[in-house]
């Protein structure tokens, strides 16, 4: 009899830690949501807020936000179809889906993020001639 015990025990046993183990697995990564979108432009406006110039600078755009560090990595090929990066890392809300964030180089940018029913508008701040710079990826699709 205390043989049968301890043959259940030890697949109850195994059986949660079978468990535990494919709950851990299902959950990695979940903190990552992906993105992507086939366009990432650049748009140059005048100090009247009208465009000025306007050029797609990448292709085969992907967008991972992480949602423990509200954080972005925004990944495409440029024009040479090499792979560009570029990290954003959160500093503080400004707003309805509004952040200030800061780039993997120092600079401070605002970031409206639109993915759930558009894309992602990344904001310079003014240059000291007015003008300013946003980059803007198409609709964006979510892969996860």
């Amino acid at each position: 009899m205390h043989f049968k015990k301890t043959k259940f025990m030890k697949k109850l046993i195994l059986f949660i830690t079978l468990s535990i183990y494919s709950f851990a697995q299902s959950q990695e990564n979940s903190d990552i949501v992906q993105y992507s979108a086939s366009t990432y432009t650049a748009i140059l406006y005048n100090s009247n807020n009208e465009i000025v110039n306007q050029k797609i600078v990448g292709k085969n755009v992907k967008i991972y936000f992480d949602k423990v560090f509200k954080s972005y990595i925004v990944e495409f090929e440029n024009e040479d179809n090499n792979i560009t990066k570029y990290k954003f890392i959160f500093i503080k809300n400004l707003g309805a889906n509004v952040m200030q964030m800061e780039t993997h180089q120092g600079e401070s940018v605002k970031i409206i993020d639109k993915l759930s029913d558009g894309g992602l508008i990344i904001i310079n701040d003014r240059f000291d001639d007015g003008t300013w710079l946003s980059y803007i990826t198409s609709r964006a699709t979510k892969i996860n």
